[in-house]
């Protein structure tokens, strides 16, 4: 596995801290699909919030 298909954070394309846009580039999709689950997740009770500040942490940043 290559070091570019591991989750990470992103410079580009980022609103926040690039977590969203580092996972749509790992699973090749968009950035903005990313975010449209996260707020489905949170609206329907998962703690992404969470989750989100969790991998903001923990993710290396390329």
């Amino acid at each position: 596995m290559s070091q570019r298909e591991k989750w990470h954070k992103v410079e580009e394309g980022k609103l926040i801290a690039g977590v969203c846009a580092g996972v749509a580039e790992t699973y090749g999709t968009s950035a903005d699909t990313v975010r449209t689950i996260y707020v489905i997740a949170c609206l329907c009770g998962l703690p992404m919030v969470f989750v989100y500040l969790l991998q903001w942490a923990i993710y290396p940043r390329y």
